[in-house]
């Protein structure tokens, strides 16, 4: 194995017990940079059981331009099937998220993460970036891109790229600016998002014999149980697709619910 290599396995000894994703072999579609380097046609193979090796528990990705402005979707998406059927621990597909100053082609965006979902790994967006000088205009887009993605099934996760202005590829796509870190009108559309629109908050009223349903959104949630203003129970709960039933016995009548 080439000098490449071997340093790289050598960062992950240094690094690995901080990390929970790890993405082994980045943009291999376009450069194969380690196959063109050491002559193995199966090298990302290798790298993948290498890393899970030193650290099963690790997360482990591919990442490949397939989302912005690529043609290599349907490549991508055969890689990560390909690799799979071989046995290859690949947790997830990451892809690229940056989008220039002209409006994004939402619809084209659909499809290609409709494409890369038929290889039945979950995607994940790395580094979702909207380049625009027009701050109102970037809070829209931020928005519009971050609601498709959040609502597509295959979507697990989506990492912000262009954070502050001062440490950034191109100011103009920053969430926030100068050296006080000042969020912007982006920054202000995904704190809105993430802390009101797409949280849940319930306070109802319950008798011992009734029970209450309610769609909400996913995530962890802190439930508390009150009698006459009085805390009577406390507890932690994680909702996700299956659903989740909470149960509570009572003692007494009349009781106020609160889950956020």
């Amino acid at each position: 194995m080439l000098f490449c290599c071997d340093r790289f396995l050598l960062e992950i000894h240094v690094v690995f017990l901080r990390l929970h994703h790890w993405i082994v072999n980045s943009e291999d579609l376009e450069s194969r940079f380690h196959e063109d380097r050491t002559n193995e046609s199966d090298i990302t193979q290798s790298l993948f059981r290498e890393v899970q090796g030193l650290d099963p528990d690790v997360k482990l990705f591919l990442n490949n331009r397939a989302l912005a402005d690529s043609d290599r979707t349907f490549e991508y998406s055969n890689q990560g099937k390909r690799l799979q059927s071989h046995g290859v621990p690949v947790f997830g597909l990451g892809t690229d998220g940056t989008f220039g100053p002209l409006d994004p082609d939402y619809e084209r965006v659909k499809f290609r993460l409709s494409k890369l979902s038929e290889a039945g790994i979950p995607i994940y967006v790395t580094g979702l970036t909207i380049v625009d000088a027009d701050e109102d205009r970037k809070a829209e887009k931020l928005g519009d891109m971050l609601t498709l993605l959040y609502g597509h099934p295959a979507v697990q996760g989506v990492f912000l790229g262009a954070l502050w202005d001062g440490d950034n590829f191109d100011p103009s796509a920053a969430l926030a600016n100068g050296n006080n870190v000042q969020i912007n009108a982006a920054g202000k559309k995904y704190l809105n998002l993430v802390r009101h629109s797409w949280r849940t908050n319930k306070n109802f009223t319950l008798s011992p014999t009734q029970g209450y349903n309610d769609r909400a959104f996913l995530g962890e949630y802190s439930l508390r149980i009150l009698r006459d203003g009085v805390d009577v129970h406390q507890e932690t709960f994680t909702l996700d697709s299956r659903g989740k039933d909470v149960s509570f016995n009572p003692q007494g009548n009349i009781f106020d619910i609160y889950a956020s």
